[in-house]
């Protein structure tokens, strides 16, 4: 599965399972949790455009995070 993340105006897309600085990312909630840390700092986010890495200041930033339909067809709601 793949999520799209909107973040900073621009739209990211974001594989399930991928590695980021701080943990793995098994749901849309893990990611989306990235970006909202109350002590800000900083984490690389490996996308389908290369790794991207950002500077959260304290009380982060706000992000919006989607599940991409699967291959299949059928799309997971979170």
């Amino acid at each position: 599965m793949k999520y799209e993340v909107h973040v900073l105006g621009e739209k990211f897309i974001v594989e399930q399972g991928a590695k980021t600085t701080r943990a793995k990312v098994d749901t849309a909630k893990d990611l989306a949790r990235h970006f909202g840390g109350f002590f800000g700092g900083v984490f690389t986010l490996p996308t389908t455009r290369g790794d991207i890495t950002f500077v959260l200041p304290e009380g982060g930033i706000p992000a919006w995070v989607k599940p991409i339909k699967n291959d299949d067809g059928s799309a997971h709601m979170v």
